[in-house]
């Protein structure tokens, strides 16, 4: 038998076995990329009340309005708590669930708008470019 020939068959071997090798890594990171993606689809996002949804104007300003003034109470006893003594832990976790109140008022009234989760997406994506534009996206 001819050496070059075995020399090629053992390259042709070693390189098949990298590839299979590639292959299983490749396989692995795409699992991970599933499993992440699912993750992400399983992201919390703000789920609109349908109780008032046949509020008028007046009802929906009256409870933006209520939610929002409760925000502001809580982010003043967070900024008294951090004031007096850095201890304001608790308040701030009750200051972001009232933020998130707001939120939620605020996509409620959206859907009672006629605004799906697709366009109150897409009326983000103006929000947010507009705001990008304004420079309002800073270093952290």
């Amino acid at each position: 038998m001819d050496l070059t020939w075995v020399h090629m068959a053992e390259s042709i071997i070693v390189e098949a076995k990298e590839i299979q090798s590639r292959i299983i890594q490749l396989e692995a990171e795409n699992e991970e990329l599933r499993r992440e993606n699912k993750r992400m689809g399983e992201v919390i996002k703000p789920q609109p009340c349908t109780r008032f949804r046949n509020a008028g104007t007046v009802e929906w300003i009256a409870k933006l309005n209520e939610e929002t003034n409760e925000a502001i109470q809580e982010a003043v006893k967070v900024s008294r708590l951090a004031e007096v003594d850095g201890n304001f832990h608790d308040a701030e976790v009750d200051l972001a669930e009232e933020l998130t109140d707001v939120i939620t008022v605020c996509v409620s009234w959206l859907h009672a708008l006629g605004y799906d989760e697709y366009l109150r997406g897409e009326v983000q994506k103006r929000v947010n470019e507009k705001n990008r534009e304004r420079g309002y996206f800073g270093i952290d």
